[in-house]
């Protein structure tokens, strides 16, 4: 007679920027398909050391952004390693593998996602969709709205800026 000792939970990774006022259909589709296949969901945050054109928010932001959408998932901020995929491959691996006897943990990416540049040992799959949505082109289309919230949003960008810079 077989005995199942334990039932492993299925933990669900999506690693992205999330570079957009709000999350796109892309990102809610992949994030939705994730969180349905596993137990827990966790998004992996790529951050840089600094903003630039295509990285303006910082973590925080981003992670309120995606807890608005998904208040149970769990986030964790990875850094970017520029143009050194093996390299952050091994950050991702080194986050996630003290988790490996918890958890039965696969990567879930899309169209633009990081599977392409992952080479560590983690399992992961490709979650089809014919969503086309662009971070970047919704970025480039940004135009401002001059109101109340968008000058507090101008002024908290530039004293967080400065706060920072100084320290």
């Amino acid at each position: 007679m077989y005995i199942k000792l334990f039932n492993m939970r299925k933990l669900s990774v999506c690693i992205g920027r999330f570079q957009v006022p709000a999350l796109h259909e892309g990102h809610l589709y992949l994030l939705r398909e994730a969180e349905k296949r596993g137990d827990v969901l966790l998004v992996m945050i790529g951050c840089r050391n600094k903003a630039d054109i295509n990285n303006p928010m910082d973590y925080t932001i981003r992670r309120s952004m995606i807890k608005e959408s998904f208040p149970n998932a769990y986030t964790l901020s990875l850094f970017d390693f520029d143009n050194d995929d093996r390299r952050w491959s091994r950050e991702v691996d080194s986050l996630l593998l003290p988790h490996i006897n918890d958890y039965d943990i696969t990567l879930y990416g899309s169209r633009d996602s990081f599977i392409k540049k992952y080479f560590g040992s983690l399992k992961y799959e490709y979650i089809e969709s014919d969503i086309k949505t662009s971070g970047t082109e919704i970025r480039k289309n940004i135009k401002p709205i001059v109101n109340s919230d968008f000058r507090s949003g101008v002024i908290w960008a530039i004293q967080n800026y400065l706060k920072n810079k100084m320290l």
